[in-house]
């Protein structure tokens, strides 16, 4: 009978033990999971962010050349207009 109880109370123990390993385990897939998706959530705002400002610095490009092309329109045809008085 003695014997038969301390089995039981070490394989009790056995089984609670298998038991809290496993749900660490668990917790710990868990955690590296969140965590996993909290780089890919920085990594996807690093990249639109990144996007973003090579946009606004392409379109500065774009609205500068245009007011120099517009600028250069203008002089012309400030010239044209001086030449035509000229003539």
């Amino acid at each position: 009978m003695i014997r038969n109880k301390k089995k039981k109370k070490r394989n009790n123990k056995k089984r609670k033990k298998k038991k809290r390993r496993k749900e660490e385990g668990k917790k710990k897939k868990e955690e590296k999971k969140e965590e996993e998706k909290e780089e890919e959530e920085k990594k996807k705002q690093k990249e639109e962010e990144e996007e973003k400002k090579r946009t606004e610095g392409e379109e500065e490009e774009k609205n500068k050349e245009g007011r120099e092309e517009e600028e250069e329109k203008e002089k012309k045809k400030k010239n044209y207009k001086k030449k035509d008085e000229l003539r």
